[in-house]
């Protein structure tokens, strides 16, 4: 093709050419016409000129935006195509050659159906005769079957040519969002399976995201979530230091951790061991809050309960020491006040015999003597008596001789008799052999019972039963007494209560204290049976 500059030129000399050929009048008048048409001529020939300069101007410029346009077509970021109405490729820029991995030159002439996975044949046909239909849908995703390279997936929009036949495909890289989709999938994947509650939120804390751990532990579906604050999770015994604390973390950001009470739907209070730690981008910036929760009432409850067993047993250390010297000052007691006086007078009396012996032994002086000698005998009966009944106050014999079932067949007939409160003892015939040390605890929880009833219950009658109940030892103190409050029971003053869950435990069984189903008060232990002696 002959530039503008060329064209101009060749018309000039054909013009030239044409007027010489013209004859030319030379009259005065043709003279001055001749004249007036030079110079119109001249006028008009510069008309062209500067018409001509335009042309070459616009020329240039459409060179230029011509230029720039196929710069900007084959550069731009995603695949363009044009498509006669078979598939065929007529056109398509650098781009798309690129995305497909094949070379423009080959593109061209070739059908653009070829270039997908075979998988995808069926979507891509189906989609290039909804845009030539001018239908919908005008979008579709699929994968790119690429020579020698991985296989890529692509989004490709397509529009009408209405002008001319055929359509207009651009295709964009999704590979990149496939993988990251792919990554969140299965992150969401083990975020679900993760046991702890998971809470994601954006910059301004509302909740983006939660696991199905976390809508466990708090009751709350993912619809009730989504969209809202934590703090929907206060309530009116929530520590408002701590909150306090964690939002000053959030401000700043920085990670913050501690125990918090939070409520469930429902309305129940649990403690949430909470961790959260802010995430940053690449350039220092805030992306969001990653929250990780734990239900820690279970813990927080095992330690009040540690913390008052503690003081419990700190209570009943305290009493144990009073109750020990206070049997000490009994016992002391009893020797000065019983073994000691007996004792003197034994002495006095072994005087007074003394002086006798070494005189004259008349008549009236052998009998004085044998009257001395009785009473003696009686003062040593009551002494051994003392003795008896203080040895049994600190250790029952008839335990050790005896065993378990006739030493609290004994202890009920003395406490009867002691109080005047009936008692009744229901012990079995066939009690297993227990070794001294739970056959003492057993006892001493009678006895606690029993000595309860006197100080608490105001009872008429305690029924005491020792019995083998489904290979476990079973113990029951019931009376027909007031009854034992709720408060009582949690009193942690109640050391006596205390003692017989402690000789319990020293048994391996389980102690409970109550109201007796028909009024009054039931202690009831199980313990397992001893096991029986291997045979050799």
């Amino acid at each position: 093709m002959k530039s503008p500059a060329s064209q101009a030129a060749g018309l000039r000399r054909r013009a030239q050419a044409r007027l010489k050929a013209r004859p030319v009048a030379r009259s005065p008048q043709s003279a001055a016409k001749a004249a007036r048409l030079q110079h119109e001529l001249e006028v008009r020939q510069i008309e062209l000129e500067l018409q001509q300069e335009d042309l070459l101007a616009a020329f240039t410029e459409s060179e230029t935006v011509r230029e720039l346009y196929t710069g900007l077509f084959d550069y731009l970021p995603v695949g363009c195509f044009n498509l006669a109405p078979n598939g065929t490729i007529t056109l398509v820029n650098l781009t798309g050659a690129r995305l497909v991995g094949v070379p423009r030159a080959r593109l061209l002439g070739s059908r653009f159906q070829f270039l997908v996975a075979e998988t995808d044949r069926g979507a891509v046909a189906d989609f290039l005769d909804s845009v030539l239909a001018g239908g919908s849908p005008r979008s579709v995703e699929l994968t790119l079957a690429r020579v020698a390279q991985p296989p890529l997936a692509v989004h490709l929009e397509g529009t009408h040519l209405a002008e001319r036949t055929g359509c207009r495909v651009v295709m964009l890289d999704i590979s990149a969002r496939r993988a990251a989709d792919e990554k969140l999938r299965v992150s969401d994947a083990a975020l679900k399976a993760v046991s702890q509650g998971v809470l994601i939120t954006g910059p301004d804390q509302l909740i983006l995201s939660a696991n199905a751990a976390f809508q466990t532990i708090t009751g709350y579906d993912e619809s009730a979530i989504l969209g809202r604050n934590c703090r929907f999770l206060q309530g009116p015994l929530t520590d408002r230091t701590t909150v306090s604390a964690m939002r000053a973390a959030l401000r700043q950001p920085v990670e913050f951790t501690g125990e918090i009470l939070n409520y469930r739907q429902d309305g129940t209070p649990f403690w949430n061991q909470v961790t959260i730690s802010p995430v940053l981008d690449g350039h220092g910036r805030l992306t969001h809050f990653v929250g990780i929760t734990r239900d820690v009432s279970a813990q927080k409850h095992a330690q009040e309960a540690l913390r008052a067993s503690r003081e419990q047993l700190r209570n009943f250390a305290r009493r144990l020491q009073v109750i020990r010297e206070a049997e000490r000052t009994n016992v002391a007691r009893e020797i000065h006040e019983a073994l000691a006086q007996e004792l003197t007078r034994l002495k006095m009396d072994l005087a007074w015999l003394n002086r006798r012996l070494i005189q004259t032994v008349t008549e009236p002086t052998r009998q004085a003597i044998r009257r001395k000698l009785d009473s003696m005998i009686e003062l040593s009966n009551a002494t051994f008596e003392s003795v008896l009944k203080l040895a049994t106050s600190l250790r029952p014999v008839v335990l050790d001789s005896l065993g378990l079932g006739p030493a609290i067949e004994w202890l009920v007939e003395d406490f009867q008799t002691r109080t005047g409160i009936a008692g009744q003892a229901r012990v079995a015939k066939h009690l297993p052999v227990l070794d001294p040390a739970s056959a003492t605890a057993l006892f001493r929880i009678v006895q606690e019972s029993l000595t309860n009833v006197i100080r608490h219950a105001a009872a008429r009658h305690v029924t005491v039963t020792l019995a083998v109940r489904e290979a476990q030892l079973s113990l029951t103190v019931q009376d027909d007494g007031r009854g034992i409050t709720p408060e009582q029971l949690a009193d942690p003053m109640s050391i006596g209560l205390l003692g017989l869950k402690e000789h319990a435990a020293v048994l391996g069984g389980m102690a409970h204290i109550g109201p007796a189903p028909d009024g009054g008060t039931m202690v009831r232990v199980t313990t397992p049976l001893p096991a029986k002696p291997s045979k050799t």
